[in-house]
This record gives C-alpha cells, sequence and structure tokens, in this order.
C-alpha cells in the first residue's frame, strides 16, 4: 500500500493492523508528521512493515524504481480550496497545519499529484481511495460522465468536465469507480482504479 499525506499515519497503520502480510510506503511531505508516523508505526508494532518517506506524491513518484507494483493506494489529502480556509471552524483553522488543509484554488491541487503518482506506482487494477471535498466527488461524476459521452454528455460545460476529466487523469491512468458518501451523508470519498 501507498498513504499519500499520512499525517499522523493512522490510515496506512489501521490498514497494516488489519492485514499483516501487507508492507507499505508513508509518503509525507511534511517532516514533523513524518516522524509522527514513524514513532505511530513503532508503537503500534508495524515499524517493520512501513517505510516513511519524508516526500510529495509527486517527488516521491519521480524516484519511484519500482513502477506499478502497488496494490492500493490511499490518502486524505489537503483538499479544501484556499478561499474556504478563513471560513472555517476555529478548531480547524487555528490549530491545523495549513499545508495539510490547503488543496488550492479548487482544492484538487494536491489530489491531482497524488493522482499523477498513482498511475506510476499502482499495478493495473490497482484501487486508489481519495478523501475530498463535498464538491469533489461530483466533479468527478461529471468528468466520468463527459469522458464516456465522447466529452459530451449533457453536464453544462462538457469542454469544462473534459479539461476537469483530463486534470485528474480518467482515462489517461485512473478510472472513476464510485464516489462515496461519510456517515452524515455527505459526499467525501471517491474510488479510483488504475488502468
Amino acid at each position: 500500500i501507498v498513504d499519500f499525506g499520512s499525517g499522523s499515519g493512522i490510515i496506512c497503520i489501521s490498514i497494516l493492523d488489519q492485514f499483516p502480510s501487507a508492507r507499505g510506503v508513508a509518503v509525507e511531505p511534511s517532516p514533523i508528521a513524518a516522524a509522527l508516523t514513524e514513532e505511530n508505526a513503532r508503537r503500534c508494532g508495524v515499524a517493520d512493515r512501513l517505510q516513511v518517506v519524508n516526500a510529495t506524491a509527486e517527488e516521491w513518484a519521480a524516484r519511484l524504481e519500482e513502477l506499478n507494483s502497488f496494490d492500493l493506494l490511499v490518502s486524505n489529502p489537503p483538499y479544501i480550496p484556499s478561499g474556504e480556509l478563513p471560513d472555517l471552524m476555529p478548531e480547524v483553522r487555528d490549530f491545523e497545519d495549513a499545508g495539510a488543509l490547503d488543496g488550492g484554488a479548487d482544492g484538487l491541487d494536491i489530489v491531482r499529484q497524488v493522482l499523477q503518482a498513482a498511475t506510476k506506482a499502482g499495478s493495473r487494477g490497482a484501487k486508489v481511495f481519495l478523501e475530498v471535498h463535498h464538491t469533489h466527488p461530483a466533479a468527478f461524476e461529471r468528468a466520468a460522465a463527459a469522458l464516456g459521452a465522447g466529452g459530451d454528455a449533457g453536464v453544462g460545460d462538457a469542454a469544462g468536465a473534459r479539461a476537469l476529466a483530463d486534470g485528474l487523469l480518467l482515462g489517461r491512468g485512473v478510472q472513476l469507480t464510485k464516489t462515496i458518501e461519510d456517515f452524515f451523508g455527505q459526499p467525501r470519498f471517491v474510488e479510483l482504479s488504475v488502468e
């Protein structure tokens, strides 16, 4: 498995705990968070099966030696559109690292990097699971619909949907499987597969 933007390591460590024969890589751009992932992996008894790399998804993928060798890729990347950061709840805005929240103008900057890395690291058919902004699952669905209809799926701005599909590598490395709601009924997750 690969966990892009591992933070404390909770996702990759939990997966390794549940699958004792699995091995993983935690890719984390913050040196402080990468050290926390290592510490938590030791505490949870999975450090011998988890390599922690202090890098962005893009940097890690650029120096990847074994291409297409991972079966599961997960990420809870920064996905909040930059313009929404000032309006976040104070307990999030004032205490979370801004680098762990800010996903760029549309909230998809890091998601795009993760998907690009997934096309290099994921084996054919590998699953990719992402937590995203509540507006992103619909954007993935619009982009996939435009792609499936040759760029015109009656989705309003077909050219924009096609450009989004290209940016998200839909049809050029990954394929949308489905979108998933969180426990509050909010669209929050996307499942993709590597082509």
